[in-house]
Formats: structure tokens, sequence, C-alpha cells
């Protein structure tokens, strides 16, 4: 099976209503599901830090404009009324803020369990250009490396400053990032964005990893638990 296509949208919670957005985006509408299926989306994976959302929606084939489709259902439409207390701007259909993909690697299956996790990093606005142009040429070494060390379906994308990885990884992102921490092409790799990223740690000295709080999948058609 071809590897899927994704594409990546980020919204504004309210503050103080993040467990209400979990909550509702753990139990879409029978409606809104239908939407999605019918729209031909491979799935939808919701992920929130904060009172930050973003989702990653996967295709065969341009899947922001699968998700558009699904968008206008009168179902989908009611669904997006019902969040306007939850999400800012949630009238306005630019509230969606889309990101453009980068790169993408397939990696390869790996058996056990796995977390659909973000890596969220904030570069030099004005450097957009060259973190880019890397990204359309990774070294094949590094990409081999992330491969062994636990991370499939790598997906990048950049709004701006702000930068997300999607991936899939085996069991989770912190410890397919130990594996690879020091080896030497990850260490040049790092090198070569000296200045460029301009932060991709928390206060604490932390990645900042994100975690999913809803995944649907067209094969099942409900939505639950990542």
């Amino acid at each position: 099976m071809p590897a899927l296509a994704r594409a990546a949208f980020g919204t504004r919670l309210f503050p103080g209503t993040e467990a209400t957005f979990d909550a509702a985006a753990r139990a879409m509408p029978e409606g809104v599901v239908r939407a999605l299926q019918a729209a031909d989306l491979a799935s939808v994976t919701i992920f929130r830090r904060g009172t930050d959302a973003w989702w990653v929606v996967a295709a065969e084939h341009e899947p922001r404009d699968r998700f558009a489709l699904a968008v206008r259902d009168p179902a989908f439409g009611s669904w997006d009324r019902a969040l306007r207390s939850i999400v800012v701007d949630a009238q306005d259909p630019s509230h969606r803020r889309w990101f453009e993909p980068m790169f993408f690697t397939a990696g390869r299956p790996q058996p056990g369990p796995f977390r659909r996790q973000l890596l969220a990093l904030v570069i030099d606005p004005d450097r957009g250009s060259e973190y880019d142009a890397r990204h359309a040429e990774p070294w094949p070494e590094m990409l081999e490396a992330i491969a062994v060390a636990g991370s499939r379906e790598s997906t990048g994308f950049r709004r701006g400053a702000q930068v997300l990885f999607y991936g899939e990884h085996h069991p989770d992102l912190e410890t397919v990032y130990a594996r690879i921490t020091g080896i030497p092409i990850d260490t040049a790799w790092g090198d070569s964005f000296a200045d460029i990223i301009t932060t991709m740690t928390d206060a604490d000295g932390r990645l900042v990893i994100v975690d999913a709080v809803a995944h649907w999948e067209a094969s099942s058609g409900v939505t639950g638990d990542p």
C-alpha cells in the first residue's frame, strides 16, 4: 500500500476548555465520522498541548482538499458551531491555520506498541527558506538512523517560525530521541541547523513533545483514544 499523504493545521482553545475539547475530540458525532469517510480521508489524529491543538489528516491524495470537502458537510458544520465556546474564532473558517509540508519518509514497519506524537520547535523566521532547503534534500544516513531508532511515517510541516514533526514512534518519541542522540550523523545534522533552530525544549529543558488526544481511522469508522 502506498504511503499516505498528510496535512496539518493548528487551532487555539480558550483557556479552561482543554478537558472539554479532549472529550469532544474523542467522541466525534456519527455525522462527522460519516463526513470524514465520504471525503475519502484515511485518518485524523488530534493533538493538544495546553491551549494549542493540532490536527493531522491523512488521505491517499490531497488530504487538505479531502478535509475541506468533509468540512462542507452539514453535520461537520453543526459540530464546528458547537465548538465555538471552545475553539477561538471557530466561527471563522480561517481559524484553521494550515502548515506547509516539508518532507516525508516512510521508515519501515516495526513490531510492538507505538505512539503517535508531534515534536514542536521554533526556527528563526528569517531563515525559513534555508530550513526548508535542508529538508528538501535530507541526508540518507540521517533518515536511516531515524528509521533504525524506531520512527516511521515521519512528516514535517512548517508555518512561519513554527515547525511540527509527526511520526509513529516505537515505543515513543522520547525513547527514539534517546537512541539517536549522540551518534555522529545526528550530531552533524543538528550542527548544520545551528542558529536556525531557536527553540526545541521547554523551560525545563525537555523536548516539546505533543501527545495525541484522539485518533480516527477510516477502517474502523470510530474515533477515540489514540
